[in-house]
């Protein structure tokens, strides 16, 4: 009986040992199919885009996101920061659920700023304002897009007029990192006032 007994408990301290071993077995595919994916996708390399009288690539990369050509539109998170106007209003208020945008506190003494963020709000966008936002980010995590630059979503911006440039990545940790810093920007960040 006893001999059972203890062939019992080693068959069970087996089994513990079998059980934590296979999230690691788990982590450990996963780690080696990422690294895979990693080191065979060009997809991954950072792409630098501007937005300048002869080279639109910034303004182009997010009308893409915005408003795909084929397929569904867009109904996931899209995470905004900085400047805001009527520029990609028609495309954004159908997905206004979707957003949370932070602009600079500045951007109400604008009009055109003032305008596009209210009307986003009454759409269903989530617009907090911050006072000292200098911070200019685009960025959709489940469609794995993330733009940090100079550019802002006003027309200045968007429609060339002024140079701009950031860099596109749809590298996964930098997408967490950004929409982790949004999220700490946001909780610090003024809901937008009543109008």
């Amino acid at each position: 009986m006893t001999e059972k007994i203890a062939l019992a408990e080693i068959k069970s301290n087996l089994d513990q040992i079998w059980n934590s071993l296979v999230p690691l077995q788990q982590t450990g595919e996963e780690v080696r199919r990422l690294r895979t994916i990693m080191e065979s996708k060009e997809s991954l390399i950072p792409r630098f885009v501007e937005s300048s009288p002869q080279i639109r690539t910034y303004g182009g990369m997010i009308d893409n996101v915005i408003a795909p050509r084929h397929g569904p539109e867009l109904e996931h998170d899209l995470y905004i920061m900085g400047y805001f106007d009527q520029i990609m209003l028609d495309k954004l208020l159908p997905i206004a659920r979707y957003v949370r945008i932070i602009s600079p506190s500045g951007a109400l003494r604008n009009r055109r700023n003032k305008d596009a963020l209210n009307r986003m709000s009454r759409a269903g966008a989530q617009v907090r304002t911050h006072p000292m936002l200098h911070a200019r980010i685009f960025c959709v995590p489940d469609r794995r897009v993330l733009i940090v630059g100079s550019g802002d979503l006003q027309t200045d911006c968007i429609g060339g007029t002024r140079f701009d440039a950031g860099i596109w990545s749809n590298y996964p940790e930098l997408i967490k990192s950004t929409v982790d810093f949004f999220n700490r920007v946001w909780e610090e960040s003024d809901p937008l006032p009543e109008t």
